[in-house]
């Protein structure tokens, strides 16, 4: 009598192949030389697979926006004083907007800035609405800038007694060509045409909204005598440096604050308090364009 004998799974053994066309699952249900497309709709048996897609082309990677890095500042008090210069180098990287803020009390010439192996250049230069003070906003970039202290020049080199503060600001991302955009200064007398500098009387606070934004993402920086007295940004703004040369009647102070503005804005408003009591102060805010 001869007894037959089942294997469990023969069956899936000696599954027929299919032919080139014929739908697939896996590489096991193509003969040799085909392999299974897994990557059509429906999977079929083919000779060779299709050459990948080739890789989209690299753009330039996105605007990372103009970011502050640092700051650098330094500052004479109640001496016989012709300069005034940051307390330590800053550092640089090539391309990297400097803007440099100086506050002098009495109100003497800000004359010039020198560091970085760079060439600066003044914005403006403003006095208090009593004139008890000023202040200049000067600012310098280029390709291959040089870490080092900046020296501000006072009074034509001649010697003061009296004090000074200058406060660095370093931003990355600025426009290599056209970093600096529109201006306005103010003091206790009003905005740009109307900051003389008589007649006015000292607050406890500032605002003024005559400044436009030209680009999208533009930063506005802006730098306010303080004497000294500290310094409390204003709304929107982020406080860089609030540096005071000491606590007497002489003495100068220089707060620096930034903030970025999302859409081109035809006045922003430009604010900040004074804690302490209310100095005799002037300021100057600028655009930085992306």
């Amino acid at each position: 009598m001869r007894r037959l004998y089942l294997i469990a799974g023969l069956a899936g053994c000696f599954r027929p192949a299919p032919s080139p066309g014929a739908p697939c699952t896996d590489r096991l249900q193509c003969p040799d030389g085909l392999v299974c497309d897994t990557g059509s709709v429906p999977p079929l048996c083919v000779e060779t697979l299709p050459d990948a897609a080739p890789p989209l082309p690299e753009g330039p990677p996105p605007a990372a926006g103009i970011t502050w890095l640092e700051t650098a500042s330094g500052s004479r008090d109640n001496a016989m004083i012709a300069d005034v210069a940051t307390d330590a180098p800053i550092a640089v990287a090539p391309g990297d907007l400097f803007l440099a803020f100086v506050s002098v009390k009495p109100p003497h010439g800000i004359n010039s800035v020198t560091g970085l192996d760079l060439q600066w250049t003044r914005l403006r230069q403003q006095c208090g609405g009593r004139n008890t003070a000023r202040v200049a906003v000067f600012w310098a970039t280029g390709p291959m800038p040089r870490a080092s202290v900046v020296k501000v020049a006072l009074n034509s080199g001649v010697a003061f007694q009296g004090s000074a503060v200058v406060s660095v600001e370093r931003y990355s991302g600025a426009d290599p060509l056209q970093p600096v955009g529109n201006l306005s200064f103010a003091n206790t007398n009003g905005a740009d045409g109307g900051a003389v500098c008589s007649g006015g009387t000292d607050t406890l606070t500032y605002d003024w909204s005559t400044l436009a934004t030209t680009q999208p993402g533009a930063v506005i920086v802006s730098g306010v005598h303080t004497a000294n007295y500290s310094h409390a940004p204003g709304t929107g703004f982020t406080e860089r440096s609030d540096v005071q040369s000491g606590n007497n009647s002489i003495s100068a102070g220089m707060a620096v604050q930034d903030q970025t503005i999302a859409a081109p804005t035809p006045g922003v408003k430009i604010s900040g308090s004074f804690i302490g009591n209310a100095p005799d102060w002037a300021a100057v805010a600028v655009e930085v364009r992306p």
